[in-house]
Protein backbone atom coordinates (compact mmCIF):
# COMPACT_ATOMS: atom_id res chain seq x y z
CA UNK A 1 0.00 0.00 0.00
CA UNK A 2 1.14 3.62 -0.65
CA UNK A 3 2.91 5.14 2.31
CA UNK A 4 0.90 7.73 4.36
CA UNK A 5 3.93 10.24 4.28
CA UNK A 6 2.82 11.06 0.80
CA UNK A 7 -0.90 11.92 1.83
CA UNK A 8 0.23 15.48 2.31
CA UNK A 9 0.70 15.73 -1.48
CA UNK A 10 -3.10 14.33 -2.17
CA UNK A 11 -5.74 16.08 -4.06
CA UNK A 12 -7.73 17.64 -1.43
CA UNK A 13 -10.66 20.05 -2.18
CA UNK A 14 -11.88 21.51 -5.52
CA UNK A 15 -9.39 21.78 -8.37
CA UNK A 16 -11.35 21.18 -10.67
CA UNK A 17 -10.42 18.78 -13.51
CA UNK A 18 -6.69 18.17 -11.82
CA UNK A 19 -6.20 14.51 -11.82
CA UNK A 20 -3.44 11.72 -12.88
CA UNK A 21 -4.63 8.43 -14.38
CA UNK A 22 -2.16 6.08 -14.81
CA UNK A 23 -2.30 2.58 -17.41
CA UNK A 24 -0.23 -0.16 -16.87
CA UNK A 25 -0.38 -3.51 -18.32
CA UNK A 26 2.07 -5.93 -20.68
CA UNK A 27 2.78 -5.07 -24.51
CA UNK A 28 -0.28 -5.48 -26.61
CA UNK A 29 -2.79 -4.95 -23.59
CA UNK A 30 -4.22 -1.61 -25.28
CA UNK A 31 -2.46 0.80 -23.03
CA UNK A 32 -1.77 3.42 -25.83
CA UNK A 33 -5.08 3.03 -27.54
CA UNK A 34 -6.98 3.74 -24.98
CA UNK A 35 -5.22 6.33 -23.19
CA UNK A 36 -5.31 8.25 -26.55
CA UNK A 37 -8.98 7.45 -27.23
CA UNK A 38 -9.93 9.29 -23.48
CA UNK A 39 -7.43 12.02 -24.32
CA UNK A 40 -9.71 12.48 -27.08
CA UNK A 41 -12.87 12.53 -26.04
CA UNK A 42 -12.09 14.28 -22.84
CA UNK A 43 -10.44 17.34 -25.03
CA UNK A 44 -13.70 17.02 -27.31
CA UNK A 45 -16.25 18.27 -24.19
CA UNK A 46 -13.42 20.77 -23.19
CA UNK A 47 -11.74 19.05 -20.53
CA UNK A 48 -8.14 19.60 -20.74
CA UNK A 49 -6.09 16.11 -21.10
CA UNK A 50 -2.80 15.48 -21.85
CA UNK A 51 -1.57 12.16 -22.95
CA UNK A 52 2.27 11.01 -22.28
CA UNK A 53 3.70 8.34 -23.81
CA UNK A 54 5.26 5.28 -22.58
CA UNK A 55 8.92 5.04 -21.02
CA UNK A 56 8.90 9.55 -21.57
CA UNK A 57 11.30 9.89 -18.66
CA UNK A 58 10.78 13.06 -16.73
CA UNK A 59 14.15 14.07 -16.57
CA UNK A 60 16.58 11.38 -16.99
CA UNK A 61 15.83 11.68 -21.36
CA UNK A 62 17.54 15.59 -20.81
CA UNK A 63 20.34 13.93 -18.53
CA UNK A 64 21.03 11.37 -21.20
CA UNK A 65 21.66 13.68 -23.65
CA UNK A 66 24.18 15.59 -21.90
CA UNK A 67 26.29 12.49 -20.97
CA UNK A 68 25.49 8.55 -21.22
CA UNK A 69 28.10 6.16 -20.87
CA UNK A 70 28.33 5.23 -23.81
CA UNK A 71 28.30 8.48 -25.86
CA UNK A 72 25.03 8.19 -27.57
CA UNK A 73 21.79 9.83 -27.52
CA UNK A 74 19.71 6.33 -27.58
CA UNK A 75 18.82 4.46 -24.62
CA UNK A 76 16.51 1.41 -23.70
CA UNK A 77 13.94 3.00 -21.14
CA UNK A 78 14.47 -0.22 -18.92
CA UNK A 79 17.63 -0.09 -18.71
CA UNK A 80 19.42 3.15 -19.18
CA UNK A 81 21.43 1.92 -22.44
CA UNK A 82 20.51 0.19 -25.95
CA UNK A 83 21.43 -3.36 -25.86
CA UNK A 84 23.68 -3.62 -29.05
CA UNK A 85 26.75 -1.71 -27.11
CA UNK A 86 28.76 -1.98 -30.31
CA UNK A 87 26.31 0.20 -31.91
CA UNK A 88 27.35 3.07 -29.03
CA UNK A 89 30.62 3.23 -29.98
CA UNK A 90 31.82 6.15 -32.37
CA UNK A 91 34.68 5.18 -34.46
CA UNK A 92 36.69 8.27 -36.36
CA UNK A 93 38.06 7.39 -39.46
CA UNK A 94 40.98 9.67 -39.16
CA UNK A 95 42.00 7.25 -36.32
CA UNK A 96 45.30 5.53 -36.24
CA UNK A 97 45.10 1.48 -35.76
CA UNK A 98 46.77 3.00 -31.95
CA UNK A 99 43.94 4.55 -31.58
CA UNK A 100 41.07 3.22 -32.59
CA UNK A 101 42.43 -0.07 -30.40
CA UNK A 102 42.82 2.43 -27.31
CA UNK A 103 39.37 3.94 -28.52
CA UNK A 104 37.39 0.48 -28.50
CA UNK A 105 39.39 -0.75 -24.76
CA UNK A 106 38.06 2.67 -23.02
CA UNK A 107 34.53 1.36 -24.58
CA UNK A 108 34.59 -1.74 -23.05
CA UNK A 109 35.79 -0.47 -20.19
CA UNK A 110 33.29 1.91 -19.53
CA UNK A 111 30.42 -0.89 -20.93
CA UNK A 112 31.63 -3.24 -18.39
CA UNK A 113 31.68 -0.70 -15.45
CA UNK A 114 27.67 0.17 -16.56
CA UNK A 115 26.80 -2.81 -16.47
CA UNK A 116 27.94 -3.97 -13.40
CA UNK A 117 26.38 -0.62 -11.99
CA UNK A 118 23.28 -0.75 -14.03
CA UNK A 119 21.46 -3.18 -11.99
CA UNK A 120 21.69 -0.92 -8.97
CA UNK A 121 21.92 2.45 -10.36
CA UNK A 122 19.21 2.90 -12.64
CA UNK A 123 16.23 1.93 -11.16
CA UNK A 124 17.31 3.99 -8.30
CA UNK A 125 17.68 6.76 -10.71
CA UNK A 126 14.47 5.77 -12.50
CA UNK A 127 12.27 5.91 -9.22
CA UNK A 128 13.73 9.40 -8.42
CA UNK A 129 12.63 10.24 -11.76
CA UNK A 130 9.75 9.12 -11.43
CA UNK A 131 8.70 10.57 -8.10
CA UNK A 132 10.17 14.47 -9.67
CA UNK A 133 7.07 13.97 -12.54
CA UNK A 134 4.64 12.78 -9.79
CA UNK A 135 5.36 16.06 -7.32
CA UNK A 136 5.43 18.29 -10.76
CA UNK A 137 1.90 17.32 -11.57
CA UNK A 138 0.61 17.54 -8.27
CA UNK A 139 1.60 21.37 -7.50
CA UNK A 140 1.97 22.82 -10.76
CA UNK A 141 -0.54 21.35 -13.17
CA UNK A 142 -4.00 22.79 -13.00
CA UNK A 143 -7.47 21.83 -14.34
CA UNK A 144 -5.85 18.98 -16.79
CA UNK A 145 -6.15 15.46 -16.64
CA UNK A 146 -3.14 13.44 -17.67
CA UNK A 147 -2.90 10.37 -19.14
CA UNK A 148 0.15 8.44 -18.21
CA UNK A 149 0.99 5.43 -20.91
CA UNK A 150 2.52 3.12 -17.80
CA UNK A 151 3.56 4.39 -14.33
CA UNK A 152 6.44 3.68 -11.67
CA UNK A 153 4.79 0.54 -10.81
CA UNK A 154 5.83 -0.88 -14.59
CA UNK A 155 9.72 0.20 -13.90
CA UNK A 156 9.39 -2.19 -10.81
CA UNK A 157 7.30 -4.98 -12.45
CA UNK A 158 10.38 -4.57 -15.20
CA UNK A 159 13.30 -4.89 -12.42
CA UNK A 160 11.93 -7.82 -11.53
CA UNK A 161 11.78 -9.64 -14.89
CA UNK A 162 15.36 -8.39 -15.15
CA UNK A 163 16.37 -9.88 -11.61
CA UNK A 164 16.87 -6.66 -10.44
CA UNK A 165 14.94 -6.68 -7.88
CA UNK A 166 15.71 -6.24 -3.88
CA UNK A 167 14.18 -5.85 -0.56
CA UNK A 168 15.28 -2.12 -1.07
CA UNK A 169 13.59 -1.38 -4.67
CA UNK A 170 10.64 -3.51 -3.46
CA UNK A 171 9.84 -1.36 -0.48
CA UNK A 172 10.77 1.87 -2.52
CA UNK A 173 8.24 1.22 -5.91
CA UNK A 174 5.51 -0.19 -3.83
CA UNK A 175 5.06 2.26 -1.60
CA UNK A 176 5.18 4.66 -4.30
CA UNK A 177 2.56 7.29 -4.16
CA UNK A 178 -0.47 6.23 -6.06
CA UNK A 179 -1.92 8.42 -8.85
CA UNK A 180 -5.69 9.51 -8.68
CA UNK A 181 -6.94 6.26 -10.86
CA UNK A 182 -4.98 3.38 -11.47
CA UNK A 183 -5.67 1.02 -14.16
CA UNK A 184 -3.64 -2.39 -14.90
CA UNK A 185 -4.91 -3.62 -18.78
CA UNK A 186 -5.01 -7.62 -19.14
CA UNK A 187 -5.23 -9.74 -21.86
CA UNK A 188 -3.72 -12.98 -22.68
CA UNK A 189 0.02 -13.74 -23.93
CA UNK A 190 -1.14 -15.12 -26.79
CA UNK A 191 -3.42 -12.38 -27.73
CA UNK A 192 -0.55 -9.36 -26.49
CA UNK A 193 1.51 -11.30 -29.02
CA UNK A 194 -0.41 -11.57 -32.17
CA UNK A 195 -1.19 -7.51 -31.51
CA UNK A 196 2.15 -6.87 -30.96
CA UNK A 197 2.97 -8.79 -34.57
CA UNK A 198 0.79 -6.47 -36.49
CA UNK A 199 3.22 -3.69 -35.67
CA UNK A 200 6.72 -3.37 -37.67
CA UNK A 201 9.03 -1.91 -34.99
CA UNK A 202 7.33 -5.17 -32.55
CA UNK A 203 8.60 -7.97 -34.98
CA UNK A 204 10.34 -10.16 -32.90
CA UNK A 205 13.72 -11.22 -34.36
CA UNK A 206 13.85 -15.17 -36.66
CA UNK A 207 16.37 -16.24 -33.57
CA UNK A 208 13.52 -15.46 -31.27
CA UNK A 209 11.03 -18.54 -31.11
CA UNK A 210 7.75 -17.70 -30.70
CA UNK A 211 7.34 -20.19 -27.61
CA UNK A 212 9.87 -18.28 -25.53
CA UNK A 213 7.82 -14.89 -25.78
CA UNK A 214 4.67 -16.15 -24.85
CA UNK A 215 5.91 -18.03 -21.69
CA UNK A 216 8.14 -14.08 -21.55
CA UNK A 217 4.66 -12.47 -21.76
CA UNK A 218 3.09 -14.84 -19.54
CA UNK A 219 5.44 -14.32 -16.52
CA UNK A 220 5.31 -10.35 -16.78
CA UNK A 221 1.42 -10.92 -17.06
CA UNK A 222 1.37 -12.83 -13.72
CA UNK A 223 3.87 -9.71 -11.71
CA UNK A 224 1.03 -7.70 -13.03
CA UNK A 225 -1.49 -9.63 -11.60
CA UNK A 226 -0.19 -9.91 -8.17
CA UNK A 227 0.76 -6.22 -8.58
CA UNK A 228 -3.13 -6.13 -8.81
CA UNK A 229 -3.38 -7.90 -6.00
CA UNK A 230 -0.40 -5.96 -3.61
CA UNK A 231 -1.90 -2.38 -4.11
CA UNK A 232 -5.48 -2.88 -5.15
CA UNK A 233 -5.38 -1.53 -8.44
CA UNK A 234 -8.29 -1.36 -10.78
CA UNK A 235 -8.02 -4.92 -12.98
CA UNK A 236 -9.49 -3.96 -17.11
CA UNK A 237 -9.50 -7.16 -19.24
CA UNK A 238 -9.16 -6.01 -22.86
CA UNK A 239 -9.53 -9.39 -24.62
CA UNK A 240 -12.50 -9.95 -22.92
CA UNK A 241 -14.13 -6.28 -23.49
CA UNK A 242 -14.46 -4.33 -26.56
CA UNK A 243 -12.48 -1.21 -26.91
CA UNK A 244 -16.11 1.05 -25.89
CA UNK A 245 -16.64 -1.35 -22.30
CA UNK A 246 -13.24 -0.59 -21.89
CA UNK A 247 -13.30 2.81 -22.00
CA UNK A 248 -16.73 2.80 -20.10
CA UNK A 249 -14.86 0.74 -17.22
CA UNK A 250 -12.56 3.54 -17.42
CA UNK A 251 -14.79 6.68 -17.22
CA UNK A 252 -17.38 5.11 -14.94
CA UNK A 253 -14.05 4.92 -12.53
CA UNK A 254 -13.22 8.70 -13.51
CA UNK A 255 -17.10 9.66 -12.67
CA UNK A 256 -16.98 8.17 -9.22
CA UNK A 257 -13.74 9.78 -8.53
CA UNK A 258 -15.13 13.47 -9.17
CA UNK A 259 -18.07 12.51 -7.12
CA UNK A 260 -16.39 11.21 -4.03
CA UNK A 261 -14.08 14.23 -4.37
CA UNK A 262 -16.48 16.76 -4.35
CA UNK A 263 -18.13 14.96 -1.48
CA UNK A 264 -21.91 14.50 -3.41
CA UNK A 265 -24.90 13.78 -0.67
CA UNK A 266 -26.27 10.32 -1.40
CA UNK A 267 -30.03 13.15 -1.87
CA UNK A 268 -28.32 15.07 -4.48
CA UNK A 269 -27.65 12.14 -6.30
CA UNK A 270 -30.72 10.55 -6.77
CA UNK A 271 -32.23 14.15 -7.45
CA UNK A 272 -29.74 14.74 -10.50
CA UNK A 273 -29.89 10.88 -11.67
CA UNK A 274 -33.00 9.71 -11.15
CA UNK A 275 -34.79 13.08 -12.73
CA UNK A 276 -32.91 12.23 -15.52
CA UNK A 277 -35.42 12.79 -18.97
CA UNK A 278 -33.85 9.52 -20.20
CA UNK A 279 -33.40 7.48 -16.49
CA UNK A 280 -32.93 3.60 -16.19
CA UNK A 281 -31.30 1.80 -13.24
CA UNK A 282 -28.22 1.27 -15.80
CA UNK A 283 -27.20 4.89 -14.90
CA UNK A 284 -27.07 3.72 -11.52
CA UNK A 285 -25.66 0.72 -11.55
CA UNK A 286 -22.63 2.13 -13.46
CA UNK A 287 -21.56 4.41 -10.91
CA UNK A 288 -22.01 1.49 -8.59
CA UNK A 289 -24.17 3.12 -6.17
CA UNK A 290 -26.69 1.88 -3.12
CA UNK A 291 -29.33 4.23 -2.00
CA UNK A 292 -30.04 3.22 1.70
CA UNK A 293 -33.48 4.64 1.10
CA UNK A 294 -35.27 4.72 4.18
CA UNK A 295 -32.64 6.49 5.53
CA UNK A 296 -32.73 9.14 3.03
CA UNK A 297 -33.52 12.86 3.88
CA UNK A 298 -36.81 13.27 1.49
CA UNK A 299 -38.29 16.73 2.33
CA UNK A 300 -34.45 17.86 1.09
CA UNK A 301 -34.96 15.65 -2.09
CA UNK A 302 -38.80 17.14 -2.85
CA UNK A 303 -38.10 20.51 -1.84
CA UNK A 304 -35.49 20.95 -4.53
CA UNK A 305 -36.87 18.44 -6.50
CA UNK A 306 -39.50 21.23 -6.96
CA UNK A 307 -37.18 24.37 -6.98
CA UNK A 308 -35.25 22.46 -9.91
CA UNK A 309 -38.54 21.93 -11.81
CA UNK A 310 -38.08 18.56 -12.04
CA UNK A 311 -40.68 16.78 -9.48
CA UNK A 312 -42.82 15.43 -12.45
CA UNK A 313 -39.72 13.63 -13.83
CA UNK A 314 -38.14 12.52 -10.21
CA UNK A 315 -41.66 11.06 -9.08
CA UNK A 316 -42.24 9.05 -12.07
CA UNK A 317 -38.89 7.53 -12.31
CA UNK A 318 -39.47 6.61 -8.54
CA UNK A 319 -42.25 5.20 -8.70
CA UNK A 320 -41.53 2.86 -12.21
CA UNK A 321 -38.09 2.17 -11.17
CA UNK A 322 -37.77 1.60 -7.42
CA UNK A 323 -41.30 1.40 -6.04
CA UNK A 324 -40.86 -1.91 -4.51
CA UNK A 325 -37.77 -0.29 -2.42
CA UNK A 326 -39.32 2.74 -0.87
CA UNK A 327 -40.75 3.85 2.39
CA UNK A 328 -44.34 3.70 2.14
CA UNK A 329 -44.60 6.94 3.73
CA UNK A 330 -42.02 8.08 0.86
CA UNK A 331 -44.67 6.75 -1.91
CA UNK A 332 -47.54 8.66 -0.02
CA UNK A 333 -45.59 11.79 -1.11
CA UNK A 334 -44.59 10.73 -3.88
CA UNK A 335 -48.07 10.13 -5.04
CA UNK A 336 -49.45 13.16 -3.36
CA UNK A 337 -46.87 15.53 -5.37
CA UNK A 338 -47.94 13.65 -8.81
CA UNK A 339 -51.28 14.35 -8.08
CA UNK A 340 -50.67 18.18 -7.51
CA UNK A 341 -48.70 18.40 -10.43
CA UNK A 342 -51.25 16.71 -12.76
CA UNK A 343 -53.44 18.72 -11.19
CA UNK A 344 -51.50 21.74 -12.54
CA UNK A 345 -50.93 20.13 -16.00
CA UNK A 346 -54.35 19.94 -16.49
CA UNK A 347 -55.17 23.65 -15.53
CA UNK A 348 -52.09 24.95 -17.75
CA UNK A 349 -53.14 22.77 -20.78
CA UNK A 350 -57.09 23.89 -20.33
CA UNK A 351 -55.95 27.35 -20.68
CA UNK A 352 -53.56 27.09 -23.55
CA UNK A 353 -56.10 25.69 -25.42
CA UNK A 354 -58.05 28.34 -24.76
CA UNK A 355 -55.50 31.32 -25.33
CA UNK A 356 -53.84 29.57 -28.49
CA UNK A 357 -58.04 29.23 -30.08
CA UNK A 358 -58.66 32.71 -29.05
CA UNK A 359 -55.50 33.82 -30.38
CA UNK A 360 -55.64 32.23 -33.82
CA UNK A 361 -58.91 33.82 -33.99
CA UNK A 362 -57.81 37.77 -33.66
CA UNK A 363 -54.75 37.19 -35.98
CA UNK A 364 -52.49 37.84 -32.30
CA UNK A 365 -48.99 36.34 -32.80
CA UNK A 366 -47.71 35.08 -29.94
CA UNK A 367 -45.04 32.35 -28.25
CA UNK A 368 -44.30 30.43 -25.20
CA UNK A 369 -41.10 30.71 -23.71
CA UNK A 370 -38.77 29.06 -21.21
CA UNK A 371 -41.95 27.26 -20.01
CA UNK A 372 -42.63 23.89 -21.97
CA UNK A 373 -39.54 22.07 -22.65
CA UNK A 374 -39.98 18.39 -24.63
CA UNK A 375 -39.64 16.56 -21.62
CA UNK A 376 -42.46 15.48 -18.94
CA UNK A 377 -42.57 18.87 -16.80
CA UNK A 378 -45.26 20.91 -14.53
CA UNK A 379 -45.43 24.77 -15.78
CA UNK A 380 -45.38 27.02 -12.39
CA UNK A 381 -46.69 29.36 -15.37
CA UNK A 382 -46.29 29.95 -18.83
CA UNK A 383 -44.62 33.19 -20.04
CA UNK A 384 -46.04 34.63 -23.29
CA UNK A 385 -44.85 36.74 -25.73
CA UNK A 386 -46.78 39.07 -27.85
CA UNK A 387 -46.29 42.32 -30.07
CA UNK A 388 -46.72 45.35 -28.18
CA UNK A 389 -49.87 46.53 -30.59
CA UNK A 390 -51.54 43.04 -29.50
CA UNK A 391 -50.91 43.34 -26.23
CA UNK A 392 -53.92 45.65 -25.20
CA UNK A 393 -55.65 43.02 -26.95
CA UNK A 394 -54.50 40.10 -25.18
CA UNK A 395 -54.76 40.99 -21.86
CA UNK A 396 -58.13 41.32 -22.23
CA UNK A 397 -58.63 38.31 -24.42
CA UNK A 398 -56.89 36.65 -20.95
CA UNK A 399 -58.94 38.34 -18.89
CA UNK A 400 -62.47 37.45 -20.32
CA UNK A 401 -61.28 33.96 -20.09
CA UNK A 402 -60.38 34.27 -16.28
CA UNK A 403 -57.18 33.25 -17.15
CA UNK A 404 -54.81 35.10 -14.62
CA UNK A 405 -50.70 35.97 -13.94
CA UNK A 406 -50.48 32.39 -12.05
CA UNK A 407 -51.17 30.26 -15.24
CA UNK A 408 -50.23 32.29 -18.19
CA UNK A 409 -47.66 35.62 -17.79
CA UNK A 410 -48.12 38.03 -20.70
CA UNK A 411 -44.85 40.51 -22.09
CA UNK A 412 -44.64 42.60 -25.08
CA UNK A 413 -42.13 43.68 -27.33
CA UNK A 414 -41.23 47.32 -29.04
CA UNK A 415 -44.11 48.00 -31.56
CA UNK A 416 -41.46 49.52 -33.61
CA UNK A 417 -38.60 47.66 -33.14
CA UNK A 418 -40.15 43.73 -32.57
CA UNK A 419 -36.81 43.56 -30.83
CA UNK A 420 -37.32 42.08 -27.20
CA UNK A 421 -37.81 45.00 -25.18
CA UNK A 422 -39.63 42.96 -22.04
CA UNK A 423 -38.69 40.67 -20.49
CA UNK A 424 -35.21 42.06 -20.11
CA UNK A 425 -32.85 39.85 -17.79
CA UNK A 426 -31.13 42.39 -15.49
CA UNK A 427 -30.58 44.70 -18.27
CA UNK A 428 -29.61 42.09 -20.90
CA UNK A 429 -31.84 41.91 -23.90
CA UNK A 430 -32.19 40.36 -27.33
CA UNK A 431 -30.45 43.28 -29.39
CA UNK A 432 -32.09 41.42 -32.59
CA UNK A 433 -33.66 38.42 -34.11
CA UNK A 434 -37.46 38.74 -34.49
CA UNK A 435 -38.49 35.93 -32.24
CA UNK A 436 -42.01 35.81 -33.29
CA UNK A 437 -41.09 35.35 -37.27
CA UNK A 438 -39.08 32.35 -36.03
CA UNK A 439 -41.47 30.82 -33.82
CA UNK A 440 -42.41 27.20 -34.60
CA UNK A 441 -45.70 25.16 -33.82
CA UNK A 442 -45.49 22.06 -31.03
CA UNK A 443 -47.70 19.30 -29.27
CA UNK A 444 -46.97 19.60 -26.05
CA UNK A 445 -47.74 17.02 -23.36
CA UNK A 446 -49.02 17.74 -20.46
CA UNK A 447 -49.63 14.82 -18.08
CA UNK A 448 -52.74 12.90 -19.77
CA UNK A 449 -53.38 16.21 -22.08
CA UNK A 450 -51.92 17.70 -25.47
CA UNK A 451 -51.82 21.00 -26.81
CA UNK A 452 -51.25 22.61 -29.76
CA UNK A 453 -48.98 25.95 -28.73
CA UNK A 454 -46.39 28.36 -31.07
CA UNK A 455 -42.73 28.13 -29.42
CA UNK A 456 -39.63 30.59 -30.09
CA UNK A 457 -37.21 28.50 -32.54
CA UNK A 458 -34.71 26.03 -30.89
CA UNK A 459 -31.59 28.87 -30.96
CA UNK A 460 -33.91 31.75 -29.60
CA UNK A 461 -35.35 29.34 -26.49
CA UNK A 462 -31.74 28.32 -25.97
CA UNK A 463 -30.97 32.20 -25.80
CA UNK A 464 -33.67 32.87 -23.66
CA UNK A 465 -33.10 30.10 -21.21
CA UNK A 466 -29.60 31.37 -20.57
CA UNK A 467 -30.41 34.81 -20.05
CA UNK A 468 -32.86 34.06 -17.87
CA UNK A 469 -30.12 31.87 -15.80
CA UNK A 470 -27.32 34.02 -16.26
CA UNK A 471 -28.50 37.29 -15.93
CA UNK A 472 -31.62 36.89 -13.57
CA UNK A 473 -31.77 33.96 -11.53
CA UNK A 474 -27.61 34.08 -10.99
CA UNK A 475 -28.15 29.96 -11.03
CA UNK A 476 -29.24 27.08 -13.28
CA UNK A 477 -31.02 24.60 -12.02
CA UNK A 478 -31.02 21.25 -12.99
CA UNK A 479 -34.68 21.70 -15.32
CA UNK A 480 -32.76 24.39 -16.82
CA UNK A 481 -30.18 22.07 -17.90
CA UNK A 482 -32.56 19.25 -19.06
CA UNK A 483 -34.19 21.94 -21.42
CA UNK A 484 -31.44 23.33 -23.29
CA UNK A 485 -29.88 19.72 -23.19
CA UNK A 486 -32.77 18.23 -25.02
CA UNK A 487 -33.02 21.19 -27.66
CA UNK A 488 -29.63 20.67 -28.64
CA UNK A 489 -30.25 16.64 -28.96
CA UNK A 490 -33.75 17.13 -30.48
CA UNK A 491 -32.43 19.81 -33.20
CA UNK A 492 -29.53 21.00 -35.59
CA UNK A 493 -28.75 23.65 -33.66
CA UNK A 494 -26.97 26.55 -35.69
CA UNK A 495 -24.58 27.79 -32.79
CA UNK A 496 -23.48 30.70 -35.01
CA UNK A 497 -26.97 32.63 -34.73
CA UNK A 498 -26.59 31.84 -30.63
CA UNK A 499 -23.39 33.43 -30.80
CA UNK A 500 -24.19 36.68 -32.61
CA UNK A 501 -27.10 36.76 -29.97
CA UNK A 502 -24.70 36.14 -27.28
CA UNK A 503 -22.52 38.72 -28.04
CA UNK A 504 -21.06 40.89 -25.25
CA UNK A 505 -22.04 38.14 -22.72
CA UNK A 506 -18.32 37.97 -21.05
CA UNK A 507 -18.48 34.36 -22.45
CA UNK A 508 -20.47 33.58 -20.07
CA UNK A 509 -22.69 31.34 -22.24
CA UNK A 510 -19.68 29.45 -22.84
CA UNK A 511 -19.22 28.98 -19.38
CA UNK A 512 -23.06 27.57 -18.72
CA UNK A 513 -22.75 25.55 -22.01
CA UNK A 514 -19.36 23.73 -20.65
CA UNK A 515 -20.78 23.45 -16.96
CA UNK A 516 -23.70 21.62 -18.96
CA UNK A 517 -21.92 19.34 -21.50
CA UNK A 518 -19.21 18.34 -18.76
CA UNK A 519 -22.05 17.86 -16.12
CA UNK A 520 -23.42 15.10 -18.33
CA UNK A 521 -20.36 13.57 -19.22
CA UNK A 522 -20.41 13.12 -15.42
CA UNK A 523 -23.42 12.07 -14.37
CA UNK A 524 -25.24 10.53 -17.97
CA UNK A 525 -21.67 9.26 -19.84
CA UNK A 526 -23.05 11.25 -22.59
CA UNK A 527 -20.73 13.15 -24.51
CA UNK A 528 -21.99 16.05 -26.49
CA UNK A 529 -19.70 17.99 -28.74
CA UNK A 530 -19.70 21.76 -29.16
CA UNK A 531 -17.55 23.85 -30.52
CA UNK A 532 -15.95 26.82 -28.29
CA UNK A 533 -16.59 25.15 -24.70
CA UNK A 534 -13.97 24.99 -21.94
CA UNK A 535 -12.73 23.15 -19.07
CA UNK A 536 -14.81 24.71 -15.93
CA UNK A 537 -14.45 23.60 -11.88
CA UNK A 538 -16.61 20.58 -11.80
CA UNK A 539 -19.70 21.63 -9.09
CA UNK A 540 -21.60 18.84 -9.10
CA UNK A 541 -24.74 20.63 -6.93
CA UNK A 542 -27.97 20.40 -8.21
CA UNK A 543 -28.14 24.22 -8.07
CA UNK A 544 -24.58 25.70 -9.93
CA UNK A 545 -24.68 29.11 -8.53
CA UNK A 546 -22.65 31.63 -11.04
CA UNK A 547 -19.25 32.70 -10.30
CA UNK A 548 -19.24 36.00 -9.17
CA UNK A 549 -17.06 37.21 -12.44
CA UNK A 550 -19.80 37.20 -14.61
CA UNK A 551 -21.72 40.19 -12.74
CA UNK A 552 -22.24 43.27 -15.03
CA UNK A 553 -22.52 46.04 -11.83
CA UNK A 554 -22.11 45.50 -7.99
CA UNK A 555 -25.55 45.37 -7.76
CA UNK A 556 -25.01 41.94 -9.56
CA UNK A 557 -22.35 41.13 -6.94
CA UNK A 558 -24.28 41.92 -4.34
CA UNK A 559 -27.40 39.86 -5.60
CA UNK A 560 -24.85 36.59 -5.77
CA UNK A 561 -23.70 36.68 -2.73
CA UNK A 562 -26.73 36.69 -1.24
CA UNK A 563 -27.94 33.98 -3.56
CA UNK A 564 -25.03 31.63 -1.78
CA UNK A 565 -25.71 33.31 1.71
CA UNK A 566 -29.65 32.08 1.06
CA UNK A 567 -29.25 28.44 -0.43
CA UNK A 568 -26.63 27.53 1.68
CA UNK A 569 -28.31 28.65 4.97
CA UNK A 570 -32.25 27.01 4.04
CA UNK A 571 -31.78 26.22 0.30
CA UNK A 572 -33.72 29.63 -0.34
CA UNK A 573 -33.86 30.68 -4.33
CA UNK A 574 -35.13 33.56 -5.49
CA UNK A 575 -37.61 32.91 -8.36
CA UNK A 576 -37.56 29.10 -7.58
CA UNK A 577 -40.16 28.77 -4.62
CA UNK A 578 -41.52 25.48 -3.83
CA UNK A 579 -44.48 26.05 -5.24
CA UNK A 580 -46.26 22.48 -4.38
CA UNK A 581 -46.45 24.03 -0.34
CA UNK A 582 -48.80 26.14 -1.44
CA UNK A 583 -51.60 23.34 -2.35
CA UNK A 584 -50.75 21.10 0.92
CA UNK A 585 -52.55 24.04 2.54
Amino acid sequence: MPCKYWRTFDNKGKEGWKMIIAFMGNNGTGKTTIAKEIEKRLRAIGIEARYKKEFDHFLLKYAHKIYSPYKAKNYNPFSGTIHDAEKTIQIDMNMTKEERKENERSNEMVFKLWSSLRPKVWPILVWIDCLLEWIFYKTTVKNKVILLDRYAYDHFVSWERHGWSNRLLRFLYLHFPKPDLAFVLDASSSTCLDRLHLRPEEKSPLEEKKEEKLRSLEHQRNRYLKLVDTLDLRLVNTERQSLDESLNVVFSDLRKYYFEKDKITDEDKVLTLISYPHFNPDIVEDLGFNFEWKSLDWDYIMDLAVKNNVESLLCDNLMVYYKNELPEDVIEKLERIRDICRNKQEKMSEALKLVHSAFEEKSIEYVIMKSLPPFEFTPVDADMLVKGKDFKEASKILKEMGVTTDLVDLYYTDPESEVLTKPSWNGRTIEEGPILRRRRKRRVKLGDNEVEVFVPSPEDEIVILSAHSLFQHQYTTLGELFYIMELIRNNNIDFRYIDSQTKGWNESFKFLLSTLVQRYFLFYNEFCVVNGIKCVNTNLKPVRIHPLRYGNSVRDLIDNVLIRIRYRRKRGLPYNSNWTLREFK
